[in-house]
């Protein structure tokens, strides 16, 4: 399916979707729906929708993303978040279960890694049966708020679906833990656990170190064996096979910044192994994470193979830089600060007023920014 841009009515609906997708091939089959929602830095125009309908093991499946909108407190318009929703052909309610919470799941990491910008865990908020009346057979109350307007990015809508696209029929599970832990790294970013974060993206590495192997040998027409000598290795070294890998990971994932290399891998063994002290998971310098996550993040681009012209857009400005945790929260004054006695709060009831102070929208760059005033 293509990019709908702009005109909301040139946007089919989600019936229209499901009678030709799916229902004009197979009239007889039974259609399940799910309804997604997600706290999300990463959206989707106003009066647009992501849409893709890859084939699934039970026939077509359709993924529709969008955002909803709102006017924030200076009377601007707002996204709140993501939406995704779900449908398919499956024999029965347990297989549509997993089924369309794996697929929304999958799609969505591959969403937050082209706009780089993390989405919080997905809440199901409907899953029924497609038909007159809709029969709903599990339904959540609970609808997860956006409490106040995020900073945020909107998607580039074609390079996305181009992502998607790739990301879904290579046969190749390692990209897919490789972003996996790309998604983790960013949230745990997103919750300032900069340690844990680093530990994540190296996980990316180590995962992503074969398919590289493999795409790079593809690319350059050599064997693993020309691979190694290209990179500067003795092939008659033992363990050639792991020897190679460390080389790829220093040399082409990373770039040869060994700074970054041995100070991510470092904190990922001490991690891993349990013997990193609580000081050496803090003292890695501050521009290693950054650093490692647009390594990370390039080679997934890269061995996704995209057409040039798709990789260049989701590797260039705004989406080679992580979306700012924001919104940046300021008090009001010192002097009021300094007026409370903060030993006398009582914090599991204390209540703080948010006063937004401004709100933009650089359309260049497709970011939403917020700052906030907090009056206790």
């Amino acid at each position: 399916m293509g990019a709908f841009t702009g005109d909301v009515s040139t946007v089919p609906t989600f019936k229209e979707l499901i009678d030709e997708q799916i229902l004009r091939l197979n009239p007889l089959a039974t259609v399940y729906v799910a309804v997604f929602q997600s706290v999300s830095r990463a959206v989707i125009g106003e009066n647009d929708a992501l849409i893709y309908v890859p084939w699934g093991p039970y026939g077509r499946t359709i993924f529709v993303a969008e955002t909803p909108f709102t006017d924030d407190e200076l009377g601007n318009r707002a996204p709140l978040g993501v939406r995704y929703f779900v449908a398919s052909a499956c024999p029965d309610h347990e297989t549509a279960m997993r089924y369309l919470v794996y697929t929304a799941s999958r799609l969505n990491s591959l969403f937050q890694l082209a706009v780089n910008a993390v989405a919080l865990p997905l809440h199901l908020r409907l899953m029924t049966i497609w038909g007159d009346g809709l029969v709903p057979f599990r339904e959540l109350l609970f609808e997860p708020e956006i409490a106040h307007p995020i900073n945020s990015r909107v998607a580039a809508i074609p390079e996305t679906q181009n992502l998607f696209s790739n990301g879904w029929r290579s046969g190749e599970q390692r990209i897919e833990r490789a972003v996996v832990q790309y998604e983790t790294a960013m949230r745990r970013l997103h919750d300032m656990e900069q340690p844990m974060a680093l530990g994540h993206l190296y996980i990316g590495v180590e995962a992503l170190t074969k398919a590289l192997i493999r795409y790079e040998c593809e690319k350059r027409g050599e064997t693993e064996y020309e691979l190694g000598r290209s990179l500067g290795l003795d092939t008659g070294v033992q363990h050639f096979a792991k020897e190679l890998e460390t080389q790829v990971r220093r040399q082409i994932i990373f770039q040869g910044d060994e700074v970054a290399y041995k100070s991510a891998k470092a904190l990922s063994d001490g991690l891993e192994h349990g013997f990193a002290s609580w000081e050496d998971l803090w003292s890695v310098p501050d521009d290693v994470l950054p650093k490692s996550a647009t390594y990370l993040r390039e080679s997934i681009l890269k061995v996704l193979d995209m057409p040039p012209e798709v990789h260049s857009r989701l590797a260039a400005e705004p989406f080679a830089r992580f979306v700012e945790a924001g919104p940046r929260l300021a008090y009001d004054s010192q002097a009021r600060v300094a007026a409370i006695d903060l030993r006398a709060v009582d914090f599991r009831i204390a209540k703080v007023h948010r006063v937004m102070t401004s709100s933009a929208f650089d359309q260049q760059r497709g970011e939403y920014s917020y700052q906030y005033r907090l009056e206790p």
